[in-house]
């Protein structure tokens, strides 16, 4: 796919809260990767301890990170969402918002590519084969890392601690950056994307740009 940055963006609330959006979950994960190591040098010992503190932690940061991705894609798609939804700003359970997203815009969640620049104000996108987060990820992922945060039922497996995210934490943090680290938004109609780095240089911070499909392109 060949884009073009627009000539003269005017900035815009959803480029500004998508980053937003971004900017905290890149902290966020690397937070959770920084307590995953810990609990790795922490013994099981009752579900009171310092594992299990260091576990909900965890659950709370990959939780929030699954917000985040959800509300970045209401954030991008707010107009087209508001419209059939005009109470949107009410709206937090990610399941439900995610339905709703495909149900107003089917192409509205991420997709990881890798950017090109093929001349100035002109760039190739790629998209690469790895491991990622998928919207079936993220209710997941959401689902179980809620049951993490919660006091565990004591009638239930005798209330005994289990940790069962299907992936380890770092894996997950992997998947999520592995989505998130160059990837686009297609935007209803398709004439406009957000095209986003999360590491742009030379500073390393998130990078949220408008860009639009070269229509001469090949691939269209």
């Amino acid at each position: 796919m060949a884009t073009e940055a627009a000539p003269t963006p005017a900035p815009d609330d959803a480029d500004r809260r998508y980053w937003q959006c971004m900017t905290e979950l890149k902290y966020r994960l690397a937070a959770c990767d920084r307590l995953y190591d810990q609990t790795r040098g922490i013994k099981q010992a009752n579900p009171t301890g310092e594992w299990m503190f260091a576990w909900e932690q965890i659950a709370l940061h990959l939780r929030k990170c699954m917000e985040l991705v959800v509300f970045g894609s209401l954030v991008a798609h707010r107009d087209a969402y508001a419209a059939i939804h005009p109470d949107y700003a009410q709206h937090w359970k990610a399941h439900k918002i995610l339905d709703k997203l495909a149900k107003a815009n089917p192409n509205f969640f991420p997709t990881p590519t890798k950017i090109t620049n093929t001349a100035p104000g002109a760039h190739h996108l790629t998209e690469p084969d790895r491991p990622r987060l998928t919207v079936d990820d993220v209710i997941f992922l959401f689902d179980r890392a809620s049951d993490l945060i919660h006091v565990f039922q004591p009638f239930q497996n005798d209330g005994a601690v289990t940790v069962d995210l299907k992936y380890t934490p770092h894996e997950w943090t992997q998947r999520i950056w592995n989505l998130l680290e160059e990837h686009y938004v297609m935007l209803l109609g398709g004439r406009q994307m957000l095209l986003v780095q999360m590491a742009a240089p030379p500073h390393g911070r998130v990078k949220v740009m408008r860009a639009e499909p070269d229509e001469s392109a090949s691939s269209f």
